[in-house]
């Protein structure tokens, strides 16, 4: 985008009161020379506060890198994550509830950087999230990015959660890794991340996989849209039952059949699986989201 690339970034924090409550949007900002490409708001999973899931430390941090290649980068924190107070019944803060805190988040960024529109990236939930937004054309989304992305396969072996908030543990936070693809030290620096920020979450995102699924008409996008999977979401990784085969192939199926209807673009990261931009397909999964970002 005509910058060098930076390597020193300044963050500075605006707090967003939405009617589900309290949002804080981060943004990185170039030291030097400040970044002239399109705007781009990282959303984090069911789980993880957006630090840990895009900035988890100088060496894994998907919102350096994407602002070493120009981008404008900001990270959205939704109610009952990070420093946010919990929404209103949080076992009912959905992907449609925390839709309505990106459209306000949206709003402040094209007023902020006279944009006409603004790029989203979603992870896991937060692609959920990103897809509902991105569905509503009034939203001003100008690319969408769903990673990590479960168009319809409800978790239907779950119970609904009886408590409107749930414990963030260790096992939920490796269960997204896959042991054979790990970065050294890169498991442990994000537990120990996810639980400096968050001891427990609301539920209301869980109830969506168990029980609203799907959330995202494809047919109702009209933006330009990449699905990246990583290799392991879409087929059995090593020494896994090899009668789940056929739980993998359903989940491609699946995958394919939302891009095919959205005119998307699939691309699958080999060197990880749900969580790959935090494994050794990191480099790849950024080369994906990079080269469609700055079409």
């Amino acid at each position: 985008h005509g910058i060098a690339a930076p390597t020193t970034f300044m963050t500075s924090e605006s707090i967003l009161h939405t009617a589900e409550g309290e949002a804080r949007l981060t943004s990185f900002d170039a030291v030097g020379a400040p970044n002239t490409g399109p705007c781009v708001l990282l959303l984090p999973s069911a789980t993880y506060a957006a630090g840990p899931c895009w900035d988890l430390d100088p060496e894994t941090s998907v919102a350096r890198e994407l602002g070493r290649a120009g981008f404008r980068v900001l990270l959205l924190d939704l109610p009952g994550y990070g420093a946010c107070a919990d929404p209103p019944d949080p076992g009912s803060f959905g992907a449609t509830r925390a839709a309505r805190c990106v459209r306000a988040a949206i709003d402040a960024i094209v007023e902020r950087h006279g944009v006409e529109g603004v790029d989203l990236v979603g992870w896991s939930w937060g692609a959920q999230v990103a897809g509902v937004v991105a569905a509503d054309p009034a939203s001003r989304v100008r690319r969408v990015v769903l990673y990590g992305f479960n168009p319809s396969s409800r978790y239907d072996w779950l119970e609904a959660p009886s408590d409107p908030t749930r414990w963030t543990t260790v096992e939920g936070i490796k269960s997204d890794l896959v042991p054979s693809c790990s970065v050294p030290g890169v498991s442990d620096r994000l537990v120990e991340a996810v639980l400096a920020s968050d001891t427990a979450v609301p539920s209301g995102p869980l109830l969506d996989f168990i029980e609203h699924l799907p959330l995202v008409d494809p047919a109702r996008i009209e933006c330009p849209v990449l699905l990246i999977a990583g290799e392991f979401e879409l087929s059995p990784p090593p020494g896994s039952d090899p009668a789940l085969a056929g739980f993998f192939d359903a989940r491609r199926a699946d995958l394919e059949d939302f891009g095919a209807r959205c005119d998307g673009t699939l691309v699958t990261v080999d060197g990880g699986g749900h969580a790959v931009h935090f494994e050794r397909g990191q480099q790849k999964w950024l080369d994906a989201a990079v080269g469609f970002l700055e079409e």
